[in-house]
């Protein structure tokens, strides 16, 4: 959120209550701080009742006043984009805007901080608001190397770790006794409650560590990493007493204990501080041990992957759940103790369905079995199945208290960004652009970086996937694991909620922030009418095919009466128009519509909306936009699946006429990526002018979706033309080009410096590539290039040069039918170049030969003619390759069995598929070291019974996903 001053007028009028208005808003703006850090001193005493209950009213008086404040912001831009400060200064009209505002807001204004001071007297009143923010012992007891329970499972996981700390299997067998510098760092990482301590303990007890090491270390870290502290543990797990309490003499003293031997050391519960001050009192704390013999090793457990990745020496160990045989083992002893399940059969159905629930955490089963185990009827473990998690009651050292401390680690705007996620679904699917922008525009990005906020919010999102807070599913795709949702429920319990039925609509918290519906069941009109009630909502998120009856009268409700909406995602199902009510929304930053219905035209009172910085309708067909379109000075993104405006010269914003989204020339800054749609385009008279050369903040440009005439082409290349990137432009990507050459002039390295990418797809009519003049110095910094199925390219010899593109990793060639000459004997010449990929190209000549540079790690050559006067030659120095892909390739080919030994020593994917001419010596000893081997449909090689695979041979070969925009 940001915070600015309000605009002063001079007229007497209403200057003395401008100026007291002034007064209270720099009054609110200054008490902010201060109750932001009572918020967070007041999260570390959760479990006491009074911080339980203040703390709420606290984050909600918070949350109204920047409301209020961000209202009175909306209110500066108005005027400053409709040109009523510099021009209405003395203006009856000027009046009535700030006789407006003062009359509307400044009694709420006192009220406010009148709440806001009242609060925080409370807190002092109660001793609550100057707590230590770190973990109450009570919270997180100290834990040992002893194990204090049976141990379920864990036998495969043990054996691994146990591997990795390089314990043999006879003790001591064949290690030689000598000294080492360097003591090796094994993370073991996993949420909360998985069972990370115990797995530690477990190989502590274990007999060949025992025998491995001469001495077992153990120091519980906490959120105390404190050199000395940890020293003087460690000390004393060695059964050493020491009486002195300063740093050095400690460290000589465990020096002189680890000197000589080799230790296991277990650094139980690392977190954050282990790296305060770049990681000097980590270093401080490890300088004694350097001394020890070879074969030492420190063995952290942690939540943090990004900890793991500051301390490790090696790969890290990621901890799951139990396995679900195990788990119900385990489940069984939390919920039944002593007690026999075969005396209670009805139990087991509603058991197993409550483990699903659990995801294999151990202390999670402690925790519901602790519940179970005082009631064994059925109506009472029905009831905890149907209960969520986050709402059963818990004791402090349970499931939630304990992932809950990852959340207090995290700073105020990280813990804002991920308690908002609360108001998504179990297993809902979190694509990070998308998350990104609904972040930004809530305004919980932090505005003192100077890097552009995009990129701040970007790196909000990658530091909670670094701490396990997301995990990647899919390209893209991101999760919560479930117990981390209920831990996200239960401290946004007041601010987020989620509707599923109707009848939630009668649970629904009265300060509610964020809302959403996700149900398949229809919710009535009048009931949808009953949200109006919650007027501080400022996320209103609503699934597809949710409404039952007409939806504009709720819509019209909605935008008169939630006026403090920062984000809009809703379907709109037979709505004619959208109503001009849309411009109550004066703090809306977000905004996704979705139907497949045609709108006229976008409301004029939308160009008031004047936050937004994303519009995302990428399924509504607009005709055309209202004229003042431009005045949307924050937009940074806008989709629409089609329109047709071409507005006049004093336009803020223009567009090329055409069937599909077009380019906006002066909304604010273009930043991230644009797509460029031009379809439709049948006359020059319909170029418009659309300069983005001082788009500095745009890196990603997409040129797609041009006319199929090629007759146009001279038009579609002025179009091209008039585009003119700014230097900056890192990604460019041309779909659907239909002249015969792409050169525009500023196609060229001295006008695109800073390329690293470069995509050309379905330039059908295309024959050559090329640049627009010669000589010239190259894209020094082009990196990736794919050419995917120009079906009429003929040549790229002279693109293809290590003189033009000096830096590129990877080349990528497919479906490119007619393609016959690319200068392969100049391959050699790529000294960065790590992967090739030539596919479906049957007309290459390679009557030059094939050169390969030694720093290929993946070559995937598939359908593209006659290579075998190359092969194996061209694969003899690529000492680097780690994948090889040879499939469909023509003409009669000999390779020796000793190549993959000798030369390839790194080979860990061999693919190789229907050669009818195909001969190599010594299979299959020749393949036994590479790890992963799918050979196939090769008749000659009579050794092998086909398909013959080992490993994963599931290899794809692939190229990055194009998108309409990127953050």
């Amino acid at each position: 959120m940001e915070e600015r001053g309000i605009c002063k007028p001079q007229n007497d009028f209403v200057k003395e209550e401008i100026q007291h208005l002034q007064s209270d808003l720099w009054q609110l703006q200054t008490t902010l701080p201060k109750m932001r850090n009572l918020v967070e001193i007041l999260e570390w005493q959760i479990y006491k009742k009074p911080a339980a209950e203040l703390l709420p009213h606290i984050k909600d008086a918070l949350l109204d006043a920047e409301d209020i404040i961000d209202e009175f912001n909306y209110y500066e831009l108005k005027a400053k984009i409709e040109g009523r400060i510099e021009e209405c200064l003395t203006s009856s009209g000027c009046q009535e805007f700030y006789m407006s505002v003062i009359r509307g807001s400044f009694n709420r204004v006192k009220e406010i901080q009148e709440k806001l001071d009242h609060l925080h007297r409370q807190s002092m009143d109660l001793g609550l608001h100057c707590a230590a923010q770190r973990f109450d012992k009570i919270v997180r007891p100290e834990t040992s190397s002893f194990l204090n329970s049976q141990i379920f499972g864990r036998q495969e996981e043990e054996k691994m770790v146990l591997e990795l700390l390089g314990v043999q299997l006879q003790a001591n067998a064949g290690y030689k006794r000598k000294r080492s510098s360097r003591v090796e760092v094994l993370p073991i990482v996993g949420l909360g409650g998985v069972g990370k301590t115990t797995l530690a303990q477990q190989i502590c007890k274990n007999q060949m560590v025992k025998a491995h090491f001469d001495m077992i270390l153990w120091a519980c870290v906490s959120d105390d990493f404190n050199a000395k502290r940890l020293t003087k543990e460690v000390i004393q797990s060695s059964k050493k007493e020491t009486s002195f309490d300063n740093l050095d003499s400690l460290q000589s003293i465990l020096k002189d204990t680890v000197e000589l031997k080799r230790f296991l050391l277990v650094l139980d519960d690392i977190w954050d501080d282990v790296m305060a001050d770049g990681g000097q009192d980590w270093q401080r704390f490890c300088a004694p041990l350097s001394n020890a013999l070879q074969g030492s090793m420190i063995l952290i457990t942690t939540r943090s992957q990004k900890v793991a990745d500051k301390v490790r020496t090696m790969d890290c160990f990621p901890l799951e759940g139990l396995t679900e045989d195990v788990f119900w083992e385990f489940f069984i002893v939390q919920a039944f103790g002593t007690e026999s399940l075969s005396k209670y059969p009805d139990l087991e159905d509603i058991g197993r369905s409550i483990i699903l629930k659990l995801k294999g955490s151990p202390l999670a089963a402690k925790t519901i079995g602790r519940l179970l185990r005082t009631n064994l009827h059925a109506s009472h473990w029905n009831n905890i199945l149907q209960s969520e998690l986050w709402k059963l009651e818990q004791d402090r050292t349970d499931i939630l208290p304990a992932l809950r401390l990852s959340y207090m680690y995290l700073p105020p705007h990280l813990k804002r960004c991920f308690s908002f996620c609360a108001v998504y679904p179990k297993d809902y699917r979190f694509e990070k652009d998308t998350l990104v922008d609904i972040w930004l525009a809530e305004g919980f990005v932090e505005h003192a970086s100077s890097f552009p906020t995009v990129t701040v919010v970007q790196q909000y999102f990658e530091e909670l996937l670094s701490r396990s807070f997301f995990q990647k599913v899919t390209h893209g795709k991101y999760v919560i694991h479930d117990l981390m949702h209920d831990m996200a429920q239960l401290v946004s319990q007041d601010e987020c909620f989620i509707i599923r039925n109707a009848n939630d609509l009668r649970t629904i918290p009265s300060n509610v922030r964020h809302l959403s519906i996700f149900t398949k069941r229809y919710i009535g009109c009048h009931d949808l009418m009953g949200l109006c009630r919650y007027k501080k909502l400022r996320t209103l998120l609503c699934s597809k095919a949710f409404i039952k009856g007409e939806f504009a009268s709720v819509l019209g409700s909605w935008f008169k009466e939630l006026q403090h909406i920062r984000v809009l995602s809703c379907s709109l199902p037979m709505i004619e128009d959208i109503p001009e009510g849309i411009s109550n929304l004066k703090l809306v930053g977000y905004i996704y519509f979705s139907s497949q219905r045609t709108f006229s035209i976008l409301p004029s009172s939308f160009c008031c909306l004047y936050n937004l910085q994303t519009l995302d309708a990428s399924t509504c067909v607009f005709r055309s936009l209202p004229c003042d379109f431009g005045n949307l000075i924050s937009l940074r993104k806008f989709r629409a699946k089609n329109f047709s405006y071409l507005p006049g010269e004093d336009s803020r914003m223009q567009f090329l006429r055409g069937e599909r989204i077009k380019v906006l020339k002066y909304v604010n800054q273009v930043q991230g990526s644009l797509l460029v749609n031009l379809p439709g385009l049948k006359s020059k008279k319909n170029i418009g002018l659309t300069v983005l050369k001082k788009e500095n903040n745009l890196y990603s440009l997409h040129i797609s979706q041009f006319a199929e005439d090629a007759s146009y082409e001279q038009e579609q290349l002025e179009v091209c033309e008039n585009l003119h990137p700014h230097p900056d432009l890192q990604h460019l990507e041309v779909t659907g080009y239909q002249g015969e050459n792409f050169c525009p002039s500023w196609f060229l390295p001295d006008n695109l410096p800073n390329m690293i990418s470069l995509i050309f797809e379905e330039c059908h009519n295309a024959k050559k590539i090329s640049l627009h003049r010669l000589p010239c110095t190259g894209f020094q910094y082009l990196i990736n290039l794919y050419i995917i199925e120009c079906t009429n390219l003929s040549s790229i010899e002279q693109f293809l040069q290590p003189c033009h593109i000096p830096a590129i990793k990877m080349i990528s060639i497919k479906g490119c039918q007619e393609l016959s000459l690319i200068s392969a004997e100049r391959f050699g010449g790529f000294r960065f170049l790590e992967a090739l990929v030539i596919r479906d190209c049957p007309r290459i000549s390679w009557e030059n030969g094939l050169a390969l540079p030694p720093t290929l790690t993946s070559l995937s050559l598939v359908r593209c003619g006659d290579i075998s006067k190359w092969i194996p030659d061209c694969l003899l120095n690529l000492s680097s390759l780690v994948r090889l892909q040879l499939v469909g390739l023509s003409g009669t080919m000999f390779i020796p069995g000793s190549i993959w030994r000798n030369n390839l020593p790194l080979l860990d994917y061999l693919e190789i598929c229907n050669f009818q001419e195909l001969r190599f010596t010594g299979v299959p000893e020749a393949i036994e070291e590479i790890n992963n081997v799918l050979i196939d449909k090769c008749p000659m090689l009579k050794e092998l019974k086909q398909p013959f695979s080992r490993g994963d041979v599931t290899f794809l070969w692939g190229i990055p996903t194009s998108k309409w925009y990127l953050s």
